[in-house]
Protein backbone atom coordinates (compact mmCIF):
# COMPACT_ATOMS: atom_id res chain seq x y z
CA UNK A 1 0.00 0.00 0.00
CA UNK A 2 1.24 3.45 -0.97
CA UNK A 3 -0.04 6.78 0.33
CA UNK A 4 0.42 9.69 -2.04
CA UNK A 5 0.49 13.18 -0.58
CA UNK A 6 0.79 16.54 -2.34
CA UNK A 7 4.61 16.57 -2.54
CA UNK A 8 5.59 12.92 -2.16
CA UNK A 9 4.40 9.39 -1.64
CA UNK A 10 5.21 7.04 1.21
CA UNK A 11 4.98 3.32 1.63
CA UNK A 12 3.28 1.98 4.72
CA UNK A 13 6.62 0.78 6.16
CA UNK A 14 8.05 4.29 5.84
CA UNK A 15 5.08 5.73 7.72
CA UNK A 16 5.33 3.02 10.38
CA UNK A 17 9.05 3.68 10.92
CA UNK A 18 8.65 7.48 10.60
CA UNK A 19 11.17 7.70 7.76
CA UNK A 20 10.09 11.22 6.87
CA UNK A 21 9.91 14.75 8.27
CA UNK A 22 6.49 15.81 9.58
CA UNK A 23 7.37 19.46 8.97
CA UNK A 24 7.07 18.93 5.22
CA UNK A 25 3.41 17.85 5.42
CA UNK A 26 0.23 19.92 5.75
CA UNK A 27 -1.96 19.53 8.84
CA UNK A 28 -4.53 17.29 7.13
CA UNK A 29 -1.71 15.10 5.82
CA UNK A 30 -0.15 14.77 9.27
CA UNK A 31 -3.55 13.68 10.59
CA UNK A 32 -3.64 10.90 7.99
CA UNK A 33 -0.14 9.84 9.05
CA UNK A 34 -1.26 9.86 12.69
CA UNK A 35 -4.26 7.64 11.88
CA UNK A 36 -2.12 5.17 9.93
CA UNK A 37 0.49 4.96 12.69
CA UNK A 38 -2.23 4.45 15.29
CA UNK A 39 -3.68 1.63 13.19
CA UNK A 40 -0.31 -0.04 12.68
CA UNK A 41 0.38 0.15 16.44
CA UNK A 42 -2.81 -1.84 16.95
CA UNK A 43 -4.25 0.88 19.19
CA UNK A 44 -7.38 -0.40 20.90
CA UNK A 45 -9.35 2.88 20.65
CA UNK A 46 -9.63 5.91 18.38
CA UNK A 47 -10.84 9.37 19.40
CA UNK A 48 -13.33 11.32 17.31
CA UNK A 49 -15.47 14.42 17.65
CA UNK A 50 -19.12 14.40 16.65
CA UNK A 51 -20.14 16.89 13.97
CA UNK A 52 -22.27 19.10 16.20
CA UNK A 53 -25.01 19.27 13.56
CA UNK A 54 -27.73 18.40 16.08
CA UNK A 55 -26.22 19.73 19.29
CA UNK A 56 -22.96 20.44 21.03
CA UNK A 57 -20.01 18.57 19.52
CA UNK A 58 -18.50 16.00 21.86
CA UNK A 59 -15.50 13.70 21.93
CA UNK A 60 -16.07 9.94 21.94
CA UNK A 61 -13.87 6.84 21.97
CA UNK A 62 -14.52 4.10 19.42
CA UNK A 63 -13.11 0.60 19.82
CA UNK A 64 -10.85 -0.76 17.11
CA UNK A 65 -13.05 -3.86 16.76
CA UNK A 66 -15.98 -1.66 15.77
CA UNK A 67 -13.88 0.20 13.21
CA UNK A 68 -12.67 -3.06 11.68
CA UNK A 69 -16.21 -4.43 11.59
CA UNK A 70 -17.60 -1.29 9.95
CA UNK A 71 -14.83 -1.30 7.32
CA UNK A 72 -15.41 -4.94 6.42
CA UNK A 73 -19.21 -4.64 6.38
CA UNK A 74 -19.08 -1.68 4.00
CA UNK A 75 -16.43 -3.16 1.71
CA UNK A 76 -18.24 -6.49 1.46
CA UNK A 77 -21.26 -4.53 0.25
CA UNK A 78 -19.38 -2.29 -2.19
CA UNK A 79 -16.61 -4.60 -3.40
CA UNK A 80 -17.36 -8.25 -2.63
CA UNK A 81 -15.02 -9.39 -5.39
CA UNK A 82 -12.13 -7.34 -3.93
CA UNK A 83 -11.45 -5.56 -7.22
CA UNK A 84 -10.88 -2.08 -5.75
CA UNK A 85 -7.25 -0.95 -5.78
CA UNK A 86 -7.33 2.77 -4.96
CA UNK A 87 -9.06 5.41 -2.87
CA UNK A 88 -9.13 9.20 -2.69
CA UNK A 89 -9.35 11.09 0.60
CA UNK A 90 -10.67 14.60 0.02
CA UNK A 91 -12.72 15.27 3.17
CA UNK A 92 -11.35 16.08 6.59
CA UNK A 93 -9.56 13.15 8.27
CA UNK A 94 -10.41 14.81 11.59
CA UNK A 95 -14.01 13.63 11.16
CA UNK A 96 -15.18 10.02 11.29
CA UNK A 97 -16.11 9.97 7.58
CA UNK A 98 -12.62 10.98 6.48
CA UNK A 99 -10.87 8.71 8.96
CA UNK A 100 -12.88 5.76 7.68
CA UNK A 101 -11.54 6.36 4.16
CA UNK A 102 -8.07 5.83 5.64
CA UNK A 103 -9.13 2.78 7.66
CA UNK A 104 -10.95 1.16 4.72
CA UNK A 105 -7.81 1.65 2.63
CA UNK A 106 -5.72 -0.03 5.32
CA UNK A 107 -8.22 -2.88 5.71
CA UNK A 108 -8.32 -3.59 1.97
CA UNK A 109 -4.75 -2.56 1.08
CA UNK A 110 -5.90 0.23 -1.23
CA UNK A 111 -3.42 2.78 -2.53
CA UNK A 112 -4.51 6.08 -1.01
CA UNK A 113 -4.30 9.57 -2.51
CA UNK A 114 -4.66 12.45 -0.05
CA UNK A 115 -5.69 15.96 -1.17
CA UNK A 116 -6.75 19.05 0.73
CA UNK A 117 -10.52 19.22 1.34
CA UNK A 118 -12.10 21.71 -1.08
CA UNK A 119 -15.32 22.27 -3.02
CA UNK A 120 -13.84 20.51 -6.06
CA UNK A 121 -11.00 18.17 -4.99
CA UNK A 122 -10.43 16.93 -8.54
CA UNK A 123 -8.84 20.29 -9.38
CA UNK A 124 -5.84 19.11 -7.35
CA UNK A 125 -5.17 15.96 -9.37
CA UNK A 126 -4.55 14.97 -12.97
CA UNK A 127 -7.63 14.60 -15.16
CA UNK A 128 -6.56 11.08 -16.04
CA UNK A 129 -6.33 9.91 -12.40
CA UNK A 130 -8.95 7.29 -11.58
CA UNK A 131 -10.06 6.03 -8.17
CA UNK A 132 -12.17 3.08 -7.14
CA UNK A 133 -13.52 4.63 -3.96
CA UNK A 134 -14.00 8.01 -2.33
CA UNK A 135 -16.22 9.78 0.19
CA UNK A 136 -17.69 13.23 -0.53
CA UNK A 137 -20.02 15.74 1.05
CA UNK A 138 -22.87 17.07 -1.14
CA UNK A 139 -21.08 20.42 -1.52
CA UNK A 140 -18.21 18.65 -3.28
CA UNK A 141 -20.49 16.52 -5.41
CA UNK A 142 -22.34 19.66 -6.47
CA UNK A 143 -19.07 21.45 -7.25
CA UNK A 144 -17.77 18.92 -9.75
CA UNK A 145 -18.21 19.67 -13.42
CA UNK A 146 -19.07 17.69 -16.52
CA UNK A 147 -17.94 14.09 -16.38
CA UNK A 148 -15.57 14.51 -13.42
CA UNK A 149 -17.57 11.99 -11.39
CA UNK A 150 -16.58 9.38 -13.96
CA UNK A 151 -13.11 9.46 -12.35
CA UNK A 152 -14.58 7.21 -9.66
CA UNK A 153 -16.02 3.71 -9.58
CA UNK A 154 -17.87 4.19 -6.30
CA UNK A 155 -18.73 7.32 -4.31
CA UNK A 156 -20.06 7.47 -0.75
CA UNK A 157 -21.90 10.70 0.07
CA UNK A 158 -22.79 11.81 3.58
CA UNK A 159 -23.96 15.00 5.20
CA UNK A 160 -27.05 16.02 3.28
CA UNK A 161 -29.56 15.53 0.50
CA UNK A 162 -28.67 14.45 -3.05
CA UNK A 163 -32.05 15.53 -4.41
CA UNK A 164 -30.95 18.57 -6.42
CA UNK A 165 -27.60 17.29 -7.65
CA UNK A 166 -27.13 16.17 -11.25
CA UNK A 167 -25.87 12.60 -10.94
CA UNK A 168 -25.40 11.60 -14.59
CA UNK A 169 -22.28 9.48 -14.27
CA UNK A 170 -20.97 5.96 -14.67
CA UNK A 171 -19.96 5.93 -11.00
CA UNK A 172 -22.10 4.18 -8.42
CA UNK A 173 -23.16 6.82 -5.92
CA UNK A 174 -24.43 5.84 -2.49
CA UNK A 175 -26.12 8.08 0.04
CA UNK A 176 -24.88 7.04 3.47
CA UNK A 177 -26.75 7.00 6.77
CA UNK A 178 -25.03 7.07 10.13
CA UNK A 179 -23.20 9.13 12.72
CA UNK A 180 -19.95 9.13 14.67
CA UNK A 181 -21.50 6.89 17.33
CA UNK A 182 -22.22 4.20 14.71
CA UNK A 183 -18.67 4.37 13.29
CA UNK A 184 -19.80 6.45 10.31
CA UNK A 185 -22.58 4.88 8.23
CA UNK A 186 -24.48 1.69 8.96
CA UNK A 187 -26.86 1.90 5.98
CA UNK A 188 -26.61 2.80 2.29
CA UNK A 189 -28.91 3.57 -0.62
CA UNK A 190 -28.14 4.18 -4.26
CA UNK A 191 -28.68 7.81 -5.28
CA UNK A 192 -31.72 6.98 -7.42
CA UNK A 193 -33.43 4.98 -4.67
CA UNK A 194 -35.28 5.99 -1.49
CA UNK A 195 -34.79 2.95 0.75
CA UNK A 196 -31.74 2.58 2.98
CA UNK A 197 -30.41 -0.93 3.58
CA UNK A 198 -28.25 -1.80 6.59
CA UNK A 199 -24.80 -3.32 6.11
CA UNK A 200 -23.31 -6.08 8.24
CA UNK A 201 -25.38 -7.34 11.16
CA UNK A 202 -26.90 -3.95 11.96
CA UNK A 203 -30.67 -4.00 12.40
CA UNK A 204 -33.16 -1.20 12.91
CA UNK A 205 -36.43 -0.85 14.76
CA UNK A 206 -38.69 2.02 15.80
CA UNK A 207 -38.80 3.63 19.21
CA UNK A 208 -42.02 5.37 20.31
CA UNK A 209 -43.65 4.63 16.96
CA UNK A 210 -41.41 6.53 14.54
CA UNK A 211 -37.90 7.20 15.91
CA UNK A 212 -35.06 5.14 14.48
CA UNK A 213 -33.25 2.78 16.84
CA UNK A 214 -30.16 0.78 15.84
CA UNK A 215 -28.61 -2.42 17.16
CA UNK A 216 -25.61 -4.51 16.06
CA UNK A 217 -21.88 -5.04 16.47
CA UNK A 218 -21.26 -1.31 16.01
CA UNK A 219 -23.43 -0.58 19.08
CA UNK A 220 -22.16 -3.51 21.17
CA UNK A 221 -25.57 -5.06 20.43
CA UNK A 222 -27.20 -2.42 22.64
CA UNK A 223 -30.13 -0.39 21.37
CA UNK A 224 -29.06 3.09 20.21
CA UNK A 225 -32.03 5.44 19.89
CA UNK A 226 -31.63 8.37 17.49
CA UNK A 227 -33.57 11.55 16.77
CA UNK A 228 -34.30 10.43 13.21
CA UNK A 229 -37.84 9.80 12.04
CA UNK A 230 -38.25 6.85 9.69
CA UNK A 231 -40.77 4.78 7.81
CA UNK A 232 -39.99 1.25 9.01
CA UNK A 233 -39.91 -1.36 6.25
CA UNK A 234 -38.01 -4.26 7.83
CA UNK A 235 -35.24 -4.83 10.34
CA UNK A 236 -32.75 -4.18 7.51
CA UNK A 237 -34.56 -1.49 5.49
CA UNK A 238 -36.10 1.91 6.18
CA UNK A 239 -37.01 5.21 4.56
CA UNK A 240 -35.73 8.36 6.25
CA UNK A 241 -38.28 11.11 6.89
CA UNK A 242 -36.36 13.72 8.88
CA UNK A 243 -35.15 14.62 12.36
CA UNK A 244 -37.47 14.88 15.33
CA UNK A 245 -35.33 17.51 17.06
CA UNK A 246 -35.90 20.15 14.36
CA UNK A 247 -39.67 19.75 14.03
CA UNK A 248 -41.48 23.12 14.04
CA UNK A 249 -44.71 23.51 16.03
CA UNK A 250 -46.86 25.98 14.08
CA UNK A 251 -50.43 26.57 15.17
CA UNK A 252 -50.40 23.24 17.00
CA UNK A 253 -49.31 21.39 13.84
CA UNK A 254 -45.92 19.68 13.70
CA UNK A 255 -43.94 20.61 10.57
CA UNK A 256 -40.98 18.58 9.36
CA UNK A 257 -38.56 21.09 7.71
CA UNK A 258 -36.71 18.41 5.76
CA UNK A 259 -39.93 17.14 4.21
CA UNK A 260 -40.79 20.68 3.06
CA UNK A 261 -37.26 21.14 1.72
CA UNK A 262 -37.51 17.98 -0.37
CA UNK A 263 -40.76 19.23 -1.93
CA UNK A 264 -39.26 22.65 -2.76
CA UNK A 265 -35.86 21.32 -3.90
CA UNK A 266 -36.76 21.22 -7.60
CA UNK A 267 -37.61 24.95 -7.58
CA UNK A 268 -34.45 26.26 -5.92
CA UNK A 269 -30.97 25.75 -7.35
CA UNK A 270 -29.02 27.23 -4.43
CA UNK A 271 -28.76 26.44 -0.73
CA UNK A 272 -31.81 26.96 1.47
CA UNK A 273 -33.38 25.68 4.67
CA UNK A 274 -36.85 25.78 6.17
CA UNK A 275 -36.86 27.43 9.59
CA UNK A 276 -39.16 29.55 11.76
CA UNK A 277 -39.73 32.88 13.47
CA UNK A 278 -41.74 33.51 16.62
CA UNK A 279 -45.34 34.52 15.97
CA UNK A 280 -48.02 35.84 18.33
CA UNK A 281 -50.75 33.76 16.69
CA UNK A 282 -49.04 30.60 15.41
CA UNK A 283 -46.32 30.47 18.13
CA UNK A 284 -43.87 29.68 15.32
CA UNK A 285 -44.35 30.61 11.68
CA UNK A 286 -42.54 28.70 8.95
CA UNK A 287 -40.06 30.70 6.86
CA UNK A 288 -37.57 30.00 4.11
CA UNK A 289 -33.93 31.03 4.58
CA UNK A 290 -31.98 31.28 1.31
CA UNK A 291 -28.22 31.67 1.06
CA UNK A 292 -26.91 34.56 -1.05
CA UNK A 293 -27.84 38.01 -2.26
CA UNK A 294 -31.59 38.78 -2.13
CA UNK A 295 -33.46 38.34 -5.41
CA UNK A 296 -37.05 38.12 -6.57
CA UNK A 297 -38.48 34.62 -6.75
CA UNK A 298 -41.84 33.00 -7.31
CA UNK A 299 -42.31 29.62 -5.68
CA UNK A 300 -45.21 27.20 -6.06
CA UNK A 301 -46.41 26.05 -2.64
CA UNK A 302 -49.40 24.09 -3.95
CA UNK A 303 -47.87 20.75 -2.92
CA UNK A 304 -47.53 21.90 0.69
CA UNK A 305 -50.10 21.71 3.46
CA UNK A 306 -51.48 24.97 4.89
CA UNK A 307 -49.11 25.27 7.84
CA UNK A 308 -46.12 23.95 5.86
CA UNK A 309 -46.17 26.91 3.48
CA UNK A 310 -43.41 29.46 4.27
CA UNK A 311 -44.90 32.77 5.34
CA UNK A 312 -41.85 34.73 4.20
CA UNK A 313 -38.51 34.32 2.44
CA UNK A 314 -35.37 35.68 4.13
CA UNK A 315 -31.78 35.80 2.89
CA UNK A 316 -28.44 35.42 4.65
CA UNK A 317 -25.17 36.07 2.86
CA UNK A 318 -23.58 32.80 3.95
CA UNK A 319 -24.82 29.70 5.71
CA UNK A 320 -22.87 28.52 8.74
CA UNK A 321 -21.60 24.94 8.40
CA UNK A 322 -20.68 22.32 10.97
CA UNK A 323 -17.29 20.60 11.10
CA UNK A 324 -18.66 17.93 8.76
CA UNK A 325 -19.89 20.55 6.24
CA UNK A 326 -23.57 20.23 7.02
CA UNK A 327 -25.70 23.35 7.38
CA UNK A 328 -25.79 24.39 11.03
CA UNK A 329 -29.49 25.17 11.28
CA UNK A 330 -29.30 26.73 14.74
CA UNK A 331 -26.42 29.10 14.02
CA UNK A 332 -27.71 30.00 10.56
CA UNK A 333 -31.08 30.92 12.08
CA UNK A 334 -29.27 32.94 14.77
CA UNK A 335 -27.40 34.82 12.02
CA UNK A 336 -30.73 35.70 10.43
CA UNK A 337 -32.17 36.84 13.77
CA UNK A 338 -29.15 39.07 14.30
CA UNK A 339 -29.62 40.67 10.88
CA UNK A 340 -33.30 41.27 11.68
CA UNK A 341 -32.54 42.55 15.19
CA UNK A 342 -34.74 39.83 16.68
CA UNK A 343 -34.28 37.51 19.64
CA UNK A 344 -34.55 33.76 19.52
Amino acid sequence: MVVRFEKCELKIDQIHKEEFSKESFASHENKVIELIQSWLRNDSHFTFKTSGSTGTAKTILIEREKVEYSCNATMEKLDPGRKFKSALLCISPEMIGGAMVVFRSLTRNLNLRVVKPSSNPLEQIEQTDKFDLTSLVPLQLDGMRGNQLDNFSCILVGGGSLDRINLKTSAQIYSTFGMTETVSHFALRLSDEEIYECVGDTQVETYKSDRLAVRGTITNHKLLVTNDLIEFISTKKFKWIGRSDIVINSGGVKINPEKVERILRSQLAGNFIVSYLKDSVLENKVILIVEGTPFEMELNFSNLEKYEKPKKIHFVDKFILTRSQKVDRIKTRERLLTSLNLQS
